[in-house]
């Protein structure tokens, strides 16, 4: 690609992790892919929008966004099983959920728990575009020769929850479709005037 651009023209990727709410409170989290000497002319401007951090040469922050996003679909995965899984076994949903948020997946329990709790699913961060990160991650892990078996699962559970009607709700509104409530989100039940907060 270098070799392609005229001179004085440089390439840096800057995808970010956050959504609107972190975006207006300068609080987005940004990788950067550039050389150092690019990183270094736009770091300045960056900071305004968040905590940046230089994750190598260009076309890094576009491969650590993946990354990223892989974990984000198996973390809210992980919540929806966990919650379906122990309130199956009879334990009281709220002990569920204080549980979990001291679990390692605490900090997406404690960012998307109202949702559930309510039963309505504000879109922050809509679960189509989960899911459509989710088919980057898996199209990316299938050129590296990776089978990504729990990025696959997740991928599946998004998929279906849009499938249900979903798709224009939160991501989080997979924990509906996993713990079977399907019928509330294809009545609309799930749907709010307020946004939810953070990703």
């Amino acid at each position: 690609m270098a070799a392609r651009l005229p001179d004085g023209v440089a390439v840096v990727d800057a995808p970010v992790r956050g959504s609107v709410q972190e975006a207006t409170d300068g609080r987005l989290h940004i990788f950067v892919g550039a050389t150092r000497h690019d990183f270094d002319r736009v770091r300045p401007i960056l900071m305004s929008l968040g905590d940046v951090q230089h994750v190598g040469g260009p076309g890094s922050g576009a491969a650590m966004k993946l990354v990223v996003n892989a974990t984000l679909g198996a973390s809210i995965v992980a919540f929806g099983e966990s919650l379906a899984l122990g309130t199956s076994l009879g334990l009281d949903q709220e002990a569920v959920l204080d549980v979990l948020a001291e679990s390692p997946i605490g900090s997406v329990v404690s960012a998307k728990r109202a949702n559930v709790e309510a039963n309505r699913y504000p879109p922050s961060f809509k679960l189509r575009h989960a899911a459509k990160d989710l088919r980057l991650v898996a199209e990316a892990a299938e050129a590296a020769g990776l089978d990504l078996k729990e990025a696959r699962a997740a991928r599946a559970w998004l998929d279906e929850a849009a499938e249900h009607g979903a798709a224009d709700l939160d991501y989080s509104a997979v924990v509906a479709t996993i713990l079977g409530k399907e019928a509330q989100v294809l009545r609309g039940d799930l749907y709010s005037a307020e946004p939810s907060r953070g990703r």
